[in-house]
């Protein structure tokens, strides 16, 4: 099921990008897009609490063509902030197994 939806998502961006007569290979689609960059940082504040802020990199030329060609916002997200309540730590338990079942 996930393979079948993978392809799906590969041949609308296809379409999409041939409709706007943009004839990419794929190879080179993937290139472009691995130019932009998702950054999280972690870090605890004052009250001890985890803090996780998602930032996204600004697109190149190529990679705002392609997003204007799909009419998809140039950044997957926007700027996010979450604090993470990481659950007490039981018998027994080691923070490195407490990681490993987050």
């Amino acid at each position: 099921l996930f393979c079948k939806k993978i392809c799906i998502n590969i041949l609308f961006l296809q379409c999409g990008l041939k409709l706007q007569n943009i004839n990419t290979c794929w190879t080179e689609i993937v290139r472009i897009a691995n130019t932009q960059k998702i950054i999280t940082t972690e870090g605890q504040n004052t009250v001890g609490k985890l803090i996780r802020v998602k930032k996204c990199t600004e697109p190149n030329q190529e990679l705002k063509k392609l997003y204007s060609a799909l009419l998809m916002d140039i950044k997957p997200f926007h700027k996010r902030k979450s604090v993470v309540h990481k659950p007490e730590l039981k018998k027994n338990e080691t923070l490195l197994y407490q990681r490993f079942i987050e």
